[in-house]
């Protein structure tokens, strides 16, 4: 079966008009349609893997029992760990002065900054003064910062002090983290 089309210039309008008509479609269908199923589509893949990612109730009681026995254990190992100095001020300074004897440095200063309790633990800040040797200094940073009581150093100065033979002027600044009185028990 045939379409009865205008013939002639009528026929040639016709189909002009119908090619604008079907351009028109085809860039709106490419611009508003398209577009808007791919952002559907973008969303869709969010919300699924937003909802692979949710845990079931189940789930979240078994990692929380696993976090807590983590935490009782990590607990354990603090308070182990640690019988070698107190869970003070005087702990703290006698885990610097070790460390400080062993490298030979003779710490000339010590002087405590202030406490703050951060949840279960005690921040116990504190200021240094010595001279040593660069060498010295490294291993006396090492020393404290694996040693039993977890150690911060938030500030180091180093001043060279010609008249003194290499040796260096050091003031420190840390942190320990030591369990709050309560817990130490």
């Amino acid at each position: 079966m045939k379409a009865n089309l205008p013939a002639g210039k009528a026929g040639k309008k016709y189909q002009t008009y119908m090619l604008i008509a079907a351009l028109a479609f085809l860039y709106l269908f490419s611009t508003e349609v398209v577009d808007r199923w791919q952002q559907a589509y973008q969303l869709f893949a969010e919300a699924r893997s937003k909802e692979n990612s949710l845990l079931s109730p189940a789930d979240l009681q078994e990692k929380e029992m696993l976090l807590s026995a983590e935490e009782k254990n990590l607990l354990a190992q603090l308070k182990n760990g640690s019988k070698k100095y107190e869970q003070s001020g005087i702990g703290v300074y006698r885990m610097l002065n070790t460390n400080a004897k062993s490298e030979q440095i003779a710490i000339e200063s010590f002087l405590p900054a202030g406490e703050k309790t951060v949840g279960e633990m005690e921040e116990f800040r504190f200021a240094l003064s010595f001279h040593a040797h660069f060498h010295q200094l490294g291993a006396f940073l090492s020393a404290d910062e694996n040693d039993a009581l977890p150690v911060s150093f938030q500030k180091v100065d180093i001043v060279s002090e010609s008249a003194r033979q290499g040796l260096l002027k050091i003031d420190l600044a840390g942190d320990v983290y030591i369990l709050s009185h309560g817990r130490a028990q």
